[in-house]
């Protein structure tokens, strides 16, 4: 019996099937590769926060300060905190009653949650720090389901976010925007030359000359922008009404946990960095209007109160619960059932002031905007 031939397959070149596999998913691997670099290369240069949403306020005019900053105050929350604390109120009430000049800044971000706040606090103060932060909630700021939560990974996260955000994704929708590092440096570019964080000059404008937020005070220039943005905001409260308080118990707290995952951690991470750069932390619950009040569970209220005071036990940190008086009932007050109006704004701010940040400034030995560090 003749030997059977060795098989003519080994040697014929590779499968082309294979080498196309091969050579689409190196293709795949540098485009992942080039994505990451020019992200982190955009957040090197301070564009970070040039991206389609810079509403409430202008991070990356901020980040364009020189250093130091020398702030005194620094403000972190969401659109509440950007509508409801005014920084030229605040540093009009501390300046008189520390007899000296003094520096706030809002840095609020739209829908934001503790994870939020820890990176535009790693980002833009942990380099230099304020002498106190006021981080500023209401129970959706604790929620580790927040429904906005991709939204505040694929802002905030960087290139080496990746890998915990995707291991601590709760949906693909969140797993998809653990992947937004890939893609954002490559649009932060197109966003910068065509000026898009330019758009908005008013934000740009209250950010260089009153410390951000959404109201100012003290010139004939505020007086004008705070009776434009009224107008602006003149439908607010009856859109409020017919779209976002009809859904805001089944939307925003159909689920809720606080003081366990993600953005627990976030927390407490954001406190014990704030501690290490030498920052007095202080807790601002922000006040809501009675009609929203009333469509949060009494659970999601307990769960919230039960998390933010055993961060605040655990840390020493003070925790200051403003009594929203008459406004808790008048709809004037709002600009919707969530959002102060500019005067409640301008006297929730002084309150602030006078109750909680004058004592604590006050009682530092340290120059402003130096801390321990």
């Amino acid at each position: 019996m003749s030997p059977v031939p060795p098989s003519s397959e080994a040697h014929s070149p590779a499968d082309p099937t294979r080498r196309t596999t091969l050579r689409g998913l190196s293709v795949l691997v540098w485009i992942v590769v080039f994505g990451l670099l020019a992200t982190a290369l955009t957040d090197r240069l301070g564009l970070k926060y040039v991206q389609g949403v810079i509403w409430p306020t202008d991070l990356h005019t901020f980040g364009l300060r020189a250093s130091p900053r020398s702030l005194d105050v620094a403000i972190l929350g969401s659109s509440r905190a950007s509508f409801d604390l005014t920084p030229a109120a605040i540093d009009r009430c501390l300046s008189r009653k520390l007899d000296r000049p003094t520096t706030t800044a809002n840095l609020a971000r739209v829908f934001a949650t503790a994870h939020t706040m820890r990176a535009v606090y790693t980002d833009l103060l942990h380099p230099d720090p304020p002498e106190v932060l006021v981080v500023a909630v209401a129970p959706e700021a604790l929620d580790d389901t927040n429904p906005m939560m991709p939204a505040s990974i694929a802002a905030t996260a960087g290139p080496a976010d990746v890998p915990r955000e995707l291991i601590e994704a709760r949906s693909l929708t969140e797993a998809v925007a653990a992947l937004r590092p890939v893609v954002r440096g490559a649009e932060t570019l197109p966003f910068f030359l065509a000026g898009r964080h330019r758009q908005e000059a008013r934000l740009q404008w209250i950010m260089d000359h009153h410390g951000g937020g959404q109201w100012c005070d003290g010139t004939p220039a505020c007086d004008d922008q705070n009776r434009d943005l009224e107008q602006v905001m003149a439908q607010r409260w009856a859109q409020a009404e017919r779209i976002m308080l009809p859904t805001v118990r089944t939307e925003r707290f159909g689920e809720y946990v606080a003081g366990e995952g993600r953005v627990h951690r976030a927390l407490v991470e954001l406190v014990t960095q704030a501690a290490e750069d030498g920052v007095q932390v202080l807790f601002v619950v922000l006040p809501l209007h009675e009609r929203f009040q009333a469509e949060i569970p009494p659970s999601a209220q307990a769960a919230f109160d039960t998390a933010l005071d055993r961060v605040a036990a655990a840390h020493s940190i003070p925790v200051w619960r403003p009594d929203a008086g008459t406004w808790a009932s008048d709809p004037r007050a709002w600009v919707d059932p969530d959002h102060l109006h500019r005067q409640p704004s301008l006297d929730l701010s002084k309150r602030l002031c006078r109750d909680a940040l004058v004592p604590i400034l006050s009682a530092s030995d340290t120059p402003p905007g130096t801390g321990s560090r």
